[in-house]
Formats: structure tokens, sequence, C-alpha cells
């Protein structure tokens, strides 16, 4: 597209992939981090990536960060599962928006 004049869409279409990419990237971080017993740094990547889909508007795997962050604090603790509950909530209207 950009030798064919279209530069400007080109260049917004790769950054989107890229986006996509990204976050995609860090939810899989997210997951290898908490089977490899690191819990809190499984946090910490997916509240990275549900800022950065935030920031970048590319919501693309938002629907699954939220599962994971669910997840996370239902292994932190069993205290957690209102938190919890509320995260698997929001993945689903995510992904039904989607």
């Amino acid at each position: 597209m950009v030798e064919q004049g279209h530069r400007a869409e080109s260049l917004g279409q790769i950054r989107e992939g890229l986006s996509a990419w990204q976050a995609q990237h860090l939810a899989l971080l997210a997951q290898a981090r908490g089977k490899d017993g690191q819990v809190e740094d499984w946090l910490s990547t997916v509240v990275e990536a549900l800022a950065f889909v935030e920031r970048t508007e590319e919501r693309y795997y938002e629907a699954e960060l939220y599962r994971l962050k669910g997840e996370l604090l239902l292994q932190l603790s069993p205290d957690n599962q209102s938190e919890a509950e509320a995260c698997f909530h929001q993945g689903l209207n995510v992904a039904r928006k989607q």
C-alpha cells in the first residue's frame, strides 16, 4: 500500500497490527509467569497489558486479559472471589461487544 501511494493508511494498519501483537504477547507472558508460580509477576503483566489496551484502544485481546486477571486473583487468595468474578463479567461483556 505504501508503494501505491497510501502511506498514511498503511502506517495506521501496521500500527494496529503491532498493537494487537503486543497485547497478545503480554497476555502470553502473563500465562507463562502464572504457570511458573510467579503469580505476582503475572498480575503486574496483566495490569500492564490492560493499561496498554486503554492507552492504544487496541481491544483485540482485552477479554482474555480480564479472564487471566480473574484467574490470578483466585490463585492469590479465595478471598478475592468477588473481584475475580467482576473480572470474568468484564471479560464476558467485552467479548459480547466484540
